[in-house]
């Protein structure tokens, strides 16, 4: 049995994927931007690029990327 460590290699490598996870997205965001921005082409899945972007922000939200979470248990977003 092995025991999460704060500060061990394997919270880096989360770290570095998640890094990893967020330039990658930032540079299909930035090619997106570059072939797109201000153009009143439609952008759409059909285009290799942003087939790219989708996936991207696919592989982030299955991520999760957030270490912690946004609220507290016992705290509601409805009151």
């Amino acid at each position: 049995m092995s025991a999460l460590v704060p500060g061990a290699p394997h919270d880096s490598s989360k770290t570095e994927e998640r890094q990893k996870l967020l330039s990658d997205l930032l540079e299909a965001v930035k090619q997106c931007q570059i072939r797109f921005g201000g153009r009143a082409e439609l952008a759409t899945e059909s285009h290799p690029r942003i087939a790219v972007l989708c996936n991207r922000i696919e592989a982030v939200l299955c991520h999760g990327l957030r270490s912690k979470p946004l609220l507290s248990k016992n705290s509601s977003a409805f009151r």
